[in-house]
């Protein structure tokens, strides 16, 4: 039997819309087979998941640890691979077969060196002393930190006693504990502990407040021109403490991302181990990248000078042991001895 020629016409218009509609099917068949299941999607899923708790370990302002293991995905499957500028996995590990890359752009500043896992069923974060450690298999979960050796000896050092403006003395307590009066104030207690410190002979000191060469004047104000001082130095301490609610004391030390951070981060972990095994607290070291998060209305001398700069936060004066040491004239020279301590190694 004939067929006329439009008969024909729409007889092929139809089996293409059935052919465009099938391959329609398949498509979205395909995209939602990828998206449950761990392959396509689902690894760029992984990938930034990874990615993202990275930046939550190493930016945590104290000791971390996580253990990252999913439940519903074969982590055997994949080789991480981690650096300072991205993170990446690859899947599909047979010989056969070349496997497929996903990255996640990412950026840290506390990695020791390049990170790898593989086929492992386990990542382990850590997070101790602003060093970000990355392993296949669990450790004991120690705070204090072998320190890197410091290969430059420092002899022109930059003391700055927190706040000490005249309008301006920092955290101040006053109040009677067990009837007694109780005083505190910031400005004071960091130019004792910083007083002390310039005891030490072999090397010459410079100060936000005034100082003759021989003691700090911890009756006087800061300064209102410093750079001249600051541009002689070699490197930066500042002193500090915190009035947070924490049920533990922690001392930190702020270290600037600079080209001096190495350095400072070295003289900041010896300090920090003498400081635990003095009095027992737990510390940790805080890296500080003023273009991502600006401290410097905490720490006005960031950022001044592109050299070792370290601040540190002696804990919380809500914190009675913490209280007891920034009042205490034993305890504050113990405090500054450790200082002239690590100073006078370096």
């Amino acid at each position: 039997m004939l067929k006329k020629r439009g008969q024909w016409s729409i007889t092929k218009e139809l089996l293409f819309e059935v052919i465009l509609a099938v391959a329609i099917t398949l498509i979205i068949f395909w995209y939602t087979y990828e998206t449950v299941k761990p392959i396509g999607l689902h690894k760029e899923f992984l990938v930034r998941d990874i990615g993202l708790v990275t930046d939550i370990v190493q930016s945590a302002p104290f000791p971390y640890y996580l253990n990252y293991t999913p439940r519903e995905i074969n982590m055997t499957k994949y080789n991480m691979s981690w650096n300072k500028s991205n993170f990446w996995a690859e899947y599909g590990l047979r010989k056969d077969k070349l496997p497929r890359r996903f990255i996640f752009l990412r950026n840290t500043n506390i990695f020791k060196k390049d990170v790898s896992v593989n086929a492992n069923p386990n990542i382990f974060f850590y997070n101790t002393r602003g060093t970000l450690r990355i392993l296949e298999e669990e450790r004991p979960f120690t705070i204090t930190q072998k320190c890197e050796p410091l290969e430059k000896n420092f002899k022109k050092v930059f003391l700055d006693p927190g706040h000490g403006e005249k309008e301006d003395t920092g955290i101040t307590i006053n109040e009677k504990v067990n009837r007694r009066p109780f005083e505190i104030v910031e400005s004071r207690s960091m130019c004792k502990i910083a007083n002390l410190i310039t005891d030490l002979d072999t090397i010459e000191f410079f100060s936000s407040r005034l100082y003759d060469g021989g003691s700090i004047d911890c009756t006087s104000f800061r300064k209102k021109e410093i750079q001249e001082d600051l541009n002689q130095a070699e490197l930066v301490l500042s002193f500090h403490f915190a009035d947070y609610e924490t049920e533990k004391e922690i001392i930190k030390a702020y270290v600037e991302y600079n080209d001096g951070f190495g350095e400072a981060n070295t003289i900041a972990c010896n300090i920090l181990n003498k400081i635990e095994e003095e009095f027992g607290y737990d510390t940790i070291i805080i890296p500080v990248d003023l273009e991502s998060f600006d401290l410097t209305d905490q720490f006005p001398l960031m950022g001044k000078k592109n050299i070792p700069n370290i601040a540190f936060e002696f804990g919380s004066v809500k914190r009675h042991d913490i209280r007891e040491t920034m009042v205490d004239p034993s305890r504050i020279a113990k405090m500054s001895n450790i200082f002239r301590e690590v100073l006078d190694e370096t």
